[in-house]
């Protein structure tokens, strides 16, 4: 028969009081990888970077403008892939705990690489400078609204 063994008074003990649901991690990233490759996704990220593209110089000057745009495309790009992770079924606030418990090594993939890239201000300037300089002035182009990002996937017969 095991016997208790004393906890040390400077042994660190950690208790998950909410566990996550078994799989939650995986849901997440699976459903994760569906959400960035639907085609609609990718329009509403090419619509805001080529609304944005002409306000963006290359160089090592950045303005302060960058900023509040970025930060603008980071909110709307956590608030359409959240939307869709808790309409998925995805215990969300258990998936970031063992995101954060993870270490960013063990986070690979292009997956992984395109979401670390959408908060990271350098990868963020370097994307939107892919895009073409517009033919005609930024008011004429289409502008990208959050309604445009928050769209239900369409859903198809399996």
């Amino acid at each position: 028969m095991a016997q208790a063994r004393p906890v040390d008074a400077e042994e660190e003990v950690f208790v998950d009081t909410k566990a996550a649901p078994a799989g939650n991690f995986d849901k997440a990233a699976g459903l994760l990888e569906e959400i960035v490759m639907e085609e609609g996704f990718r329009e509403a990220q090419d619509g805001f970077f080529m609304t944005h593209r002409a306000v963006f110089e290359d160089g090592e000057e950045n303005k302060l403008e960058y900023t509040a745009i970025h930060r603008e495309y980071v909110q709307l790009m956590e608030a359409d892939l959240t939307s869709k992770l808790v309409a998925g079924g995805v215990d969300l606030e258990a998936f970031l705990l063992e995101l954060q418990a993870k270490d960013r090594d063990d986070l690979w993939g292009d997956l992984w690489e395109m979401l670390f890239a959408m908060t990271d201000f350098r990868d963020f300037k370097e994307m939107i400078l892919s895009y073409p300089l517009p033919t005609t002035s930024p008011s004429a182009l289409p502008q990208v609204h959050t309604q445009s990002l928050l769209a239900s996937p369409s859903t198809s017969a399996p």
